[in-house]
């Protein structure tokens, strides 16, 4: 028995050293709420991503248009992605986005701004080659941005819905929770 309790002891000191080390975590994590603003803005996001993949599937099923036409398309969707960048930036200033909505953040940025680029570079292969445009680098911008709007708009809806579901989680959550103190019980 005394052998026993002599190998035990050294067992629960690193045990004891172990669970100390981890209280300042412990003590110092602190519980993120998700911001409702972050939210809405995703929700606008989502409506211009939406419109964004609307207008490049459109272009690309474009065959013998005018450069006119195709310009004009291209405004109408420089527009819509304009101000879904603008909602990416609010994301990104919103106050104290959770980590869910951090790393929506940093997966719609970078595929806003590839966005971006692509459609400068299919404005600029247009006005350069006006007349012979569908022989230049243009139709292969058009459907990489067809391929990477479709892409975005999947993944915003993605976090639409989980943002959705876990609000409907909390709203039954409490709707539970109200029921039990409606029939006395207070205890968790």
């Amino acid at each position: 028995m005394n052998k026993y309790r002599k190998a035990v002891r050294p067992s629960f000191g690193v045990l004891a050293v172990a669970l100390l080390s981890l209280a300042p975590m412990v003590a110092s994590a602190q519980v993120v709420k998700d911001s409702p603003e972050f939210s809405g803005f995703l929700a606008q996001a989502k409506s211009e991503a939406v419109e964004v993949q609307r207008i490049t599937e459109e272009m690309s099923t474009f065959t013998n248009v005018s450069w006119q036409t195709q310009a004009a398309k291209l405004d109408e969707l420089k527009t819509h992605l304009n101000k879904l960048g603008e909602f990416v930036i609010s994301m990104n200033n919103a106050e104290a986005p959770s980590p869910w909505q951090q790393n929506a953040i940093g997966e719609l940025t970078p595929l806003v701004e590839q966005l971006a680029g692509n459609v400068t570079m299919a404005i600029y292969h247009l006005d350069a080659t006006r007349q012979t445009y569908a022989f230049s680098s243009f139709p292969e911008y058009v459907t990489a941005n067809a391929e990477l709007a479709a892409r975005m708009t999947q993944i915003i809806s993605e976090y639409v819905a989980y943002d959705e579901a876990k609000q409907k989680a909390k709203e039954t959550s409490d709707q539970l929770q109200r029921g039990r103190w409606s029939r006395g019980y207070y205890e968790d």
